[in-house]
């Protein structure tokens, strides 16, 4: 055999082994992205959030402001949802024409628009010490009793206050507020379902979501249904039927939880959504409650710029996330490669290795074409995989639109993470360029077999090298 023969047979067994020795370190880098259990309670709890999150926004918008108080501590609301109210502003601080500014209508600052002739709902209050009442009632406010404050305190209110908040939610918490708390949690059974394959996890979660012991011997499956949809009844003019029947599936999922007990896989679950809305969640706590006094925190409505801005966002199909590379089945898929290609890599690391202890390279075309034929299966399917998902979601246009939104400080936040989420290249590159890397020398490993079986291109070859 020539010098230059046994360096086509070199340069063949070189290039082979390093295609697949870079196909099988990204496809590690692909699994080890997303294998582990808490990898998988992450993506259900951020999933959960955006429909909690909707969820929220829905009932926020739907709630009427306080109006005033009768004598006795009666309260009476404005009958006008937060998409009117908003309607009514020319820009955030002006009104239309026959309103007048009456507060602060939302978290964005759009100022509260109310006909010139009505009084001012209730734009200011205070829960303080029965030592400082007289100082109060000197100064704007009135009284009347509020049930549930605590001995030796009284409640002051006023409609006089026009930098004051109007008032959507009244709260008495020991705790600081949380946008997302176990009472809100709405968890995505869709996801889960798709994620772990059954829902024998979701059966076993009833406490954890407050459905206590009785209710489970009490309710049947229609009551819980019947009680949930009642809470989505008003949404038709906010959100389209395809969002209200998304925060449906979740709500549905109360329907799946009243049978079973705890396992423990639903024991690190719970331990886990309790630690991420407590705890590791940081931007969770609702900056935007306002303390009254003896633990009342009062909020106006969810801000965004316009009715339009609403919209964009309610209509967002947030479902892009669940395709951000690498999805979870595309890491069991990186797995399985992982395994055939580190067997295939190492019967090639052996052969390879018979052959040049032998000083023979007198290559078997068919077992070298039968084992190239099974590289490219996974080498193009993770090409193909990687490209599409960096134009389809890491470029989409979509996310243009929903970036575009004008909202409150927590919404533009939580959209700009969202956006940052899905925007993440470093993985997704690293894949499509080492995959064409490894499919490229591959080739090459070809071309060089191919020279090497052919005596007129080895000839060819010889006389030039």
């Amino acid at each position: 055999m020539g010098f230059n023969q046994k360096c086509c047979g070199i340069s063949i067994a070189i290039l082979s082994l390093l295609s697949y020795a870079l196909l099988l370190g990204i496809l590690a880098a692909v699994y080890n992205e997303r294998y582990s259990e808490k990898d998988k309670f992450e993506f259900i709890y951020y999933m959960s959030k955006i429909l909690t999150l909707k969820s929220i926004i829905v009932n926020n918008h739907y709630s009427e402001l306080l109006d005033d108080f009768s004598p006795s501590g009666e309260p009476s609301t404005l009958s006008s949802t937060y998409r009117n109210l908003l309607k009514l502003n020319i820009n955030k601080d002006e009104c239309i024409e026959n309103y007048k500014p009456c507060g602060i209508l939302d978290t964005y600052g759009n100022v509260l628009c109310i006909e010139e002739y009505i009084p001012c709902p209730v734009n200011k209050m205070r829960i303080a010490h029965i030592n400082v009442a007289e100082e109060y009632l000197n100064s704007n406010y009135k009284t009347v009793p509020l049930t549930n404050v605590s001995k030796n305190y009284q409640f002051f209110y006023s409609n006089e206050f026009y930098d004051g908040n109007a008032v959507a939610v009244i709260i008495k918490t020991k705790d600081e507020p949380k946008y997302i708390s176990l009472n809100n949690f709405i968890l995505d059974s869709e996801t889960y379902e798709n994620i772990f394959g059954n829902d024998e996890f979701l059966k076993d979660i009833a406490d954890f979501l407050g459905i206590e012991e009785e209710d489970k011997n009490t309710k049947n499956e229609n009551d819980v249904t019947d009680d949930v949809i009642k809470i989505f009844q008003e949404v038709s003019e906010l959100a389209d039927v395809s969002e209200v029947g998304m925060i449906l599936k979740g709500a549905k999922l109360l329907v799946k939880l009243l049978l079973t007990n705890y396992n423990e896989g639903v024991e690190r679950f719970e331990k886990f959504v309790k630690e991420k809305i407590e705890i590791l969640d940081e931007k969770n706590n609702d900056i935007f409650f306002q303390h009254l006094g003896d633990n009342f925190y009062s909020k106006n409505y969810i801000g965004f710029k316009s009715v339009k801005d609403i919209d964009k966002f309610m209509r967002f199909d947030f479902n892009i996330y669940k395709k951000i590379f690498p999805t979870f089945n595309g890491s069991i898929c990186a797995l399985i490669g992982l395994i055939y290609i580190a067997i295939i890599l190492v019967s090639m690391f052996v052969y390879f290795l018979t052959l040049i202890k032998d000083n023979d390279f007198d290559f078997n075309p068919w077992v070298i074409l039968f084992i190239d034929g099974f590289y490219y299966i996974p080498a193009l399917g993770f090409f193909i995989y990687s490209l599409s998902t960096y134009f389809k979601v890491n470029k989409s246009k979509t996310l243009d639109d929903l970036k575009s939104i004008q909202s409150d400080e927590f919404i533009n936040s939580f959209i700009n993470d969202f956006i940052n989420d899905c925007q993440k290249s470093t993985l997704v590159l690293c894949t499509i360029f080492i995959t064409l890397a490894s499919i490229i020398l591959n080739a090459l490993s070809l071309i060089f077999f191919k020279i090497l079986k052919t005596p007129e291109k080895l000839e060819t070859f010889n006389k030039y090298t």
